[in-house]
């Protein structure tokens, strides 16, 4: 037997003995009714206010989960990763997140931690939630200032890669792997005894001595259970979407078919763990159990082959993510051309070439159609795609997920309370009360058309089609958006399939959660004013503190407000993104190589823009570009006090 087998097989059984012996046994999720402790109406939070948001509303807003499950939170808190070296969570701002130091867990804002609902005797699972784009950070000459709602430099990208890396890392070295398994139950704070201890402690010793050292029971344990283990996931994997929901009923019904249809083979496995070395060093307390060992070896199989169909959903989250034909890089994503690759046949796929700005949250509560192009009017449809974005299971065929739509609401409430931030003049410096005077007059004169006030215009005003002729930024994003799908059949609008699916998710995660007609009722419009549509030009918005949502455009190509008032041809083309200092006088962040520190400029996640490349063009929105320096700068100045 070759040694790499023998090795893989022992760790593969060492995984499923992690999961069985470490974590608590609960199985599949069961319909939820969180109506009781997560009502529909906005909690009362502790606390000051600050943008209309008191402390408690902050750690919803930074923590509360969505549905996104990753990786079971007490492993990845033992996790080393394989950028660093370090344990995976440490260091956060490598990915463009923000630490926060109050969280009980350690997670930066925007990572969740939440019961399982796809494999629930996993435990607490991490997760990302809206927090992670939207809610950024500025710092000024030492300061720093967090901007709740703010577009934020999370490089999405990069946080999925680097996670699935390190899990990949430690299952492939058995060193690792054993002392990864010492370092969960060291963040459990438990000590293991019995039966589990002397299973966990006998199978580490074996991964960590080389293939010769490993005795006659050892080696006929790890063939027997690695055999059994591949022909239960060849048995189940036909169809792997099934087994990332199972409810308690259909785990017993499984095991107990697996277990009547692979009984030999159990039971040769539970003679080898009854006698010789194994027996008395590994599970000596229970060697003359044959029972329970017949269920253990039975769980841990079926345990094994629902990681396996988890790992196969996240390594398509993961091609999902990392295969992007144009890098998105810090505070961008294609979340639309993502949402087509993952939901849609593969038929149907197109590269992912148009990544967008995170857009800032502060007048959600004023707007009626969401997303650069302003595709769709139901917030929540759009919050369950999202969701399912950042890593919610789901089965396609069922329509079932993991999503959480009473949290998802009161995300939602938060958001839609959220107010602008004043511009920070204790630490950015005061307003010119003229010369934003001034700025007043011009902006009148050459911006409001598309960018009315927000309370004195109509809906239509505010949120008026800019069409791709007469704004001329970068087309990209409209154009993905309008390639049809099902091309085999003559094809349909992707909007309209987007439509079709996002109302299947939608409703099924009303049921799997017990959301009553009432509550839906308040989560979201009627079904039948339910819009998704194609338009072919991007959607005008208020620019109420727009200082504090740099950088520019729908495609992020334009790094600061005083660089947008600059002919395209002026504007930068390669410049600086994800270091987060601030520049009072252009508005927007510090995006001079030269300004940057060098010891930064080679560390995630700053990395290079380049303009110049479709999907990233810095062209179009050439209003005010004819305006003196002198009368940039007093524009600039009003939009400070916007």
């Amino acid at each position: 037997m070759k040694r790499g087998w023998l090795i893989g097989g022992i760790g593969l059984v060492l995984v499923c003995l992690l999961v069985f012996l470490l974590i608590p046994a609960k199985v599949g999720p069961e319909p939820l009714n969180r109506g009781g402790d997560l009502p529909i109406s906005v909690k009362e939070s502790d606390g000051p206010k600050v943008q209309n948001w008191s402390a408690g509303d902050r750690r919803d807003f930074y923590h509360l989960a969505e549905g996104s499950e990753l990786y079971p939170l007490d492993w990845i808190k033992a996790l080393i990763s394989v950028k660093t070296g370090k344990p995976f969570l440490e260091q956060p701002e490598r990915f463009g997140l923000i630490a926060d130091p109050s969280d009980p867990d350690g997670l930066p804002m925007g990572v969740t931690g939440h019961e399982s609902r796809g494999i629930s005797f996993l435990g607490r699972m991490i997760g990302v939630n809206c927090a992670a784009c939207h809610c950024t950070q500025i710092t000024y000459q030492g300061k720093s200032l967090i901007l709740d709602g703010g577009p934020n430099q999370f490089d999405l990208n990069n946080f999925y890669l680097e996670l699935f890396s390190s899990v990949g890392a430690t299952a492939k070295d058995p060193k690792e792997l054993a002392t990864f398994l010492e370092r969960v139950e060291k963040v459990q704070g438990r000590s293991l005894t019995g039966g589990a201890k002397g299973m966990i402690e006998g199978l580490a010793s074996v991964l960590r001595r080389q293939a010769q050292g490993i005795s006659a029971d050892e080696k006929s344990f790890a063939d027997g259970a690695s055999a059994l283990f591949a022909k239960v996931n060849s048995d189940l994997a036909k169809d792997p979407s099934e087994l990332l929901g199972l409810a308690k009923k259909d785990y017993i019904e499984l095991r107990t078919k697996l277990k009547a249809a692979n009984i030999n083979a159990i039971d040769n496995i539970a003679q080898t763990l009854q006698s010789g070395d194994m027996a008395t060093r590994v599970l000596n307390d229970i060697a003359t159990k044959r029972e329970e060992i017949r269920d253990s070896i039975s769980d841990m199989a079926l345990n094994a082959a629902l990681i396996q169909a988890r790992l196969e959903f996240l390594k398509k989250l993961a091609k999902m993510h990392t295969s992007e034909s144009l890098i998105p890089g810090p505070g961008r994503i294609d979340a639309f051309g993502s949402i087509r690759d993952m939901v849609f046949p593969p038929v149907d796929y197109i590269p992912t070439t148009s990544p967008v700005s995170y857009p800032h949250l502060w007048q959600v509560g004023q707007t009626v159609w969401f997303h650069w192009d302003g595709n769709t009017n139901s917030l929540l449809q759009r919050n369950i795609g999202q969701s399912m974005g950042l890593g919610a299971v789901y089965d396609p065929k069922t329509n079932s997920s993991t999503v959480l739509p009473y949290e998802l609401y009161r995300l939602d409430e938060l958001t839609r309370r959220l107010t602008p931030p004043a511009w920070p003049a204790e630490m950015l410096g005061a307003i010119d009360t003229k010369k934003a005077e001034r700025g007043r007059t011009l902006f009148a004169a050459n911006c409001i058309k598309c960018h009315a006030s927000p309370d004195k215009s109509t809906v239509e005003e505010r949120e008026r089609i800019v069409s791709l002729e007469e704004v001329k930024t970068d087309p990209t994003r409209v154009e993905n958006y309008a390639i049809p799908v099902d091309r085999e059949n003559g094809g349909k609008s992707f909007a309209v399939a987007l439509s079709k699916a996002a109302a299947g998710f939608t409703d099924q995660s009303y049921i799997d959660n017990a959301v009553g007609k009432a509550e839906q009722a308040k989560m979201d419009l009627p079904p039948d004013q339910v819009a998704w549509r194609t338009n072919h030009g991007y959607v005008s918005r208020p620019l109420v503190a727009c200082w504090g949502t740099s950088p520019y455009l729908h495609n992020g190509s334009v790094p600061t407000l005083y660089d947008l008032l600059q002919p395209a041809e002026k504007r930068p083309k390669s410049f600086v993104v994800g270091y987060r200092e601030y520049d009072p006088i252009k508005l927007g962040y510090v995006s001079d190589r030269s300004k940057v520190p060098a010891e930064l400029l080679a560390r995630p996640p700053i990395m290079e823009y380049d303009a110049t490349i479709k999907g990233n063009l810095n062209t179009g929105h050439e209003f005010g570009t004819s305006l003196s320096e002198g009368e940039k700068m007093d524009l600039l100045e009003f939009l400070k006090a916007s």
